[in-house]
């Protein structure tokens, strides 16, 4: 694996390679177009009666907004994007237990939230593969959500949360096991050769798996004709990166997709399980049992791995240490605590754009600050997995609530 810290040192920051970022805002705009067609449909799934129509083009402008900042479209339509990212920083009406009215959070919150889940969930893959290049991959990840999950638990209960009940550690261990042992630690293993781009692209067909996954339940309904649309196109990506094999890169694992899969399906049926557990009133409570759970999981598949030995933590670089501390503090705790709020303040669907930036915001970091190869494949794969994301999460509440494996 190329050293990354150098890579980092050596690019220059403040212009991206002109031939990807005419590609690159090639395809933007093309896509940009077709999904506002597709997004003008079901709306009373995705948005406010109120704000029915409005929805689409707040979460699409959005997304030109980060091009924009990117330089990569004209500065023209700029303002429109960013009143348009005002007002799907909007909150809901929130109400006490009691049912009292309690005054809404202020804008500049809800934005810090909603760049906390979109910049750094978008940037923990690249910082899973600068960790990796010095720590073993299993004890990277243990070790990560182990210590979130203790200071996250240990802080809910100094402010008085109640302690969890046995059945609702049991539920913890399940979908930790399911989220973070296989979903993360899947993701973590495959990026000692896969490109952080890629494993974006691959995470992102959450959704996918979990509309499967519903639907071979018993009782599970049918896909309406988008949501198999969507399913053959996020299937058309996914072989397309396949494809792309050792031509991404020479010491490329060819079982790196396959485990990337298997990441997205572990967290699919994690998060499946996890509407349906017995999970404490305290919403924090829950993720900090799934990451003490998660974690404790990870550090035993590290420790039958043998990856303890010759202290791997001491010895790793600087470079690692920092992304392990970034994941840790930033990726765990911040992003979390950001998500879980969000969907308290905001509606489902607005936080569920997260699913349609972060795919971006990792291929955009893996391509120029991480060095990873470019194609026009990795292109094609990237315009048909977001078009597959789009058509599922806005066909139906599958896709709702599922963070991803970062």
């Amino acid at each position: 694996m190329p050293a990354v810290g150098g890579a980092i040192g050596n690019w220059p920051r403040n212009q991206l390679n002109p031939p990807l970022k005419s590609a690159v805002g090639f395809l933007f705009s093309k896509f940009a177009r077709g999904s506002a067609i597709l997004m003008q449909t079901d709306l009373n799934r995705l948005s406010d009666p109120a704000r029915s129509g409005a929805e689409p083009d707040a979460r699409l402008n959005l997304l030109i907004a980060v091009y924009q900042s990117a330089g990569l479209l004209p500065k023209a339509a700029r303002a429109a994007a960013w009143a348009d990212w005002l007002s799907l920083t909007e909150t809901k009406p929130l109400t006490d237990s009691n049912g009292g009215n309690v005054p809404r959070p202020k804008r500049w919150l809800v934005i810090g939230a909603f760049l906390a889940i979109y910049l750094i969930w978008g940037s923990t893959y690249l910082a899973i593969r600068i960790g990796v290049a010095a720590i073993p991959p299993f004890l990277m990840a243990g070790t990560r959500f182990f210590v979130a999950g203790a200071l996250l638990y240990g802080f809910e209960l100094i402010r008085g949360a109640r302690k969890p009940t046995g059945r609702q550690w049991r539920d913890a261990a399940v979908s930790g096991g399911l989220m973070l042992t296989i979903g993360n630690g899947g993701v973590t293993w495959a990026e000692l050769t896969v490109p952080s781009a890629v494993a974006a692209l691959v995470a992102a067909l959450i959704p996918v798996w979990m509309v499967l996954l519903q639907w071979a339940l018993p009782g599970g309904k049918r896909p309406h004709g988008a949501t198999i649309a969507g399913l053959v196109i996020g299937f058309f990506g996914v072989g397309i990166l396949a494809e792309l094999g050792t031509g991404l890169r020479g010491e490329m694992n060819p079982w790196g997709i396959p485990a990337l899969i298997c990441a997205s399906l572990g967290w699919a049926a994690g998060s499946l399980f996890n509407r349906q557990s017995d999970r404490p009133a305290a919403p924090l409570v829950g993720v900090a049992m799934q990451m003490l759970t998660g974690g404790l999981l990870l550090l035993f598949v590290a420790a039958v791995r043998g990856e303890f030995r010759g202290d791997a933590m001491a010895a790793s670089t600087g470079p690692a240490l920092a992304a392990w501390s970034y994941l840790m503090v930033a990726g765990s705790l911040v992003g979390y605590s950001a998500y879980v709020w969000l969907l308290r303040v905001s509606t489902p669907a607005r936080v569920a754009t997260y699913a349609y930036v972060n795919p971006v915001i990792a291929l955009l970091l893996g391509c120029t600050l991480g060095h990873e190869p470019f194609s026009s494949k990795l292109l094609v794969a990237t315009a048909l997995i977001l078009a597959a994301v789009i058509l599922i999460v806005k066909s139906g509440p599958s896709g709702k609530r599922a963070a991803r494996p970062t």
